[in-house]
């Protein structure tokens, strides 16, 4: 099972923007787009080091 720390985020897909969104609207896109990526990469690392630890243990 490889370390946690190896996990590296996944690619974070562009956010729909299409002519006339405002910048702000489009920077807040990518915004919550990067949060996702973050939560999704820090609930794969907690996940490989439970299984990590289950195996230790038996």
């Amino acid at each position: 099972m490889p370390h946690e720390s190896t996990l590296v985020l996944d690619e974070v897909p562009a956010p729909k923007v299409v002519p006339g969104v405002d910048a702000r609207v489009a920077w807040k896109l990518e915004e919550a787009a990067r949060k996702e990526a973050n939560k999704r990469l820090r609930i794969s690392r907690n996940n490989v080091r439970n299984v990590r630890l289950k195996a230790q243990v038996k």
